[in-house]
């Protein structure tokens, strides 16, 4: 698994505005040349605001990934880095959060998903960031990620029995 970039999006600071151009027509990931999909969608914005109080750890690991070669163990660190945390990125972000993902067109043999974090609560997009799977047979270890990330980013003793469930069955669907 490849980890292509992301981005931390809270809302502007008070006063503050987003610049017309930051939005790209793929949905917020804007594109460069060199690196599609690697460059943050507002690069004068720290990450914080009244609605993120801090930056999410989610992406500050994403930062360090960001470009991995497949097989590099990118993911397994990203998701090990948030489980070693003292604190919860729902913490960090002061609301519990949701993660949705869904399959993108990619290269011939890459299997690419968008990942975007929100608050559960306000809907508030506090991260995004595209993962690209060479030669992946099915998009269940998407699906399966998803969750995870999902679970892990709340805190597992805060996860439903409904979340643990759908985890536990995507896991042993990916087995097989």
């Amino acid at each position: 698994m490849v980890v292509k970039g992301g981005h931390t999006r809270c809302s502007p600071a008070p006063g503050r505005s987003v610049p017309a151009s930051a939005e790209s027509p793929t949905g917020g990931v804007a594109a460069s040349p060199d690196r599609p999909y690697a460059r943050r969608v507002f690069p004068d914005h720290e990450g914080t605001s009244e609605l993120c109080p801090e930056p999410l750890l989610l992406s500050s690991l994403i930062d360090v990934h960001s470009g991995s070669p497949a097989g590099s163990g990118a993911v397994l660190e990203i998701m090990r880095g948030l489980m070693e945390s003292p604190r919860t990125d729902a913490e960090r972000a002061g609301e519990q959060l949701a993660v949705f993902g869904w399959q993108v067109e990619g290269p011939d043999h890459t299997l690419r998903w968008i990942y975007r974090v929100v608050g559960r609560d306000t809907g508030e997009e506090h991260a995004r960031f595209i993962l690209a799977v060479p030669w992946a047979p099915s998009d269940l270890p998407c699906r399966l990620l998803g969750l995870q990330l999902q679970i892990t980013l709340n805190g597992v003793e805060n996860a439903s029995s409904g979340e643990l469930d759908a985890y536990l069955e995507l896991a042993q669907a990916t087995r097989s």
